[in-house]
């Protein structure tokens, strides 16, 4: 039997969060599912990409692309905080894709500060830098079930939803997000709060989906970037709009190269699923299940600096 974890909920508008305003949605794709069907399955981090979205609307005015209307958030936050860790590994070969991006920050941020990953999951990147030398290492995750599963490194993590209050202002050189900036409902609010938090002058390194990319153009609807877990799609121009738009210096945008296991890039290929599910059986336990490929398909970086003086905000 599925899990439910919640009553039936209306879905609430959402509006641009660059614009402001609805008024120039053009609807890409229609929404499949049914609310009430919604599990912390559904909601879990690198699951098996089952094409299950919101109805998919993108901005004519300024190119956003976001999902309208959304779960409210008290249920959202809730499917989150509940959610499974099923990726173990994977989590591993993304905390060595992470740190190398890291080091491209470190043009601008020299290691050695306190830093911050917003959605660390079971802490596999910070476990990755902590030789690094940083002052002070913390994590914030919603799913209590990846923190219980971060071992020695569980005192530094808090679980929760990221937001205001949790920490002193000016506190972190730099705030690191992976594949979190998409999830977020209320962006605005989100990079005001990292601002707030960041010392004059941090900076935001945040690794996230690019809606632009060719892999997401060619896909289009069968994209995995198309999921109910993605409330907002960014390119590499409205990232930087938003980024811009709440007060601080784009310096780099760029493309990221991920390196997977062979099953988890055969996960998210766009295949029907008795053949997915009959080649990952294939490989199961075989010297190809855990060979690691690169690929660079669809996934961006920004480095961003929080402004000098905070006066403005």
């Amino acid at each position: 039997m599925k899990e439910m974890q919640h009553q039936s909920q209306n879905l609430i508008g959402t509006t641009c969060a660059i614009c402001g305003t609805d008024r120039h949605d053009k609807i890409l794709y229609l929404p499949n599912f049914n609310p009430d069907d919604l599990s912390f399955e559904t909601f879990s981090a690198r699951r098996l990409p089952d094409r299950v979205h919101y109805q998919i609307v993108r901005c004519r005015q300024c190119g956003l692309v976001r999902s309208n209307p959304i779960l409210d958030e008290k249920t959202l936050n809730r499917l989150y905080q509940g959610s499974h860790f099923t990726y173990a590994n994977e989590s591993l070969f993304a905390a060595e894709t992470y740190a190398l991006y890291l080091k491209k920050a470190f043009a601008y941020a020299e290691p050695g500060g306190r830093l911050l990953e917003i959605g660390c999951g079971n802490g596999s990147f910070l476990r990755k830098i902590k030789p690094l030398g940083f002052k002070e290492l913390c994590g914030i995750e919603p799913s209590q079930e990846a923190v219980d599963n971060a071992g020695e490194l569980k005192p530094w993590i808090k679980t929760g939803m990221f937001g205001p209050g949790i920490y002193p202002s000016n506190h972190f050189d730099m705030i690191c997000a992976f594949q979190v900036f998409d999830h977020i409902s209320r962006p605005n609010e989100f990079l005001s709060q990292c601002r707030e938090i960041l010392r004059p002058g941090g900076i935001a390194l945040f690794i996230n989906h690019d809606i632009g990319s060719p892999a997401a153009k060619l896909l289009g609807r069968k994209c995995p970037m198309i999921d109910i877990e993605h409330t907002i799609l960014y390119d590499k121009k409205t990232i930087r709009k938003i980024f811009v738009k709440n007060g601080f210096e784009a310096l780099d945008v760029f493309d990221v190269a991920n390196r997977y296991p062979l099953s988890y890039w055969l996960k998210l290929a766009p295949l029907p699923k008795t053949l997915k599910g009959g080649l990952l059986n294939s490989i199961q336990n075989s010297s190809f299940e855990k060979i690691p490929v690169t690929f660079s398909l669809g996934n961006m970086g920004i480095i961003a600096r929080a402004p000098k003086g905070k006066s403005d905000g």
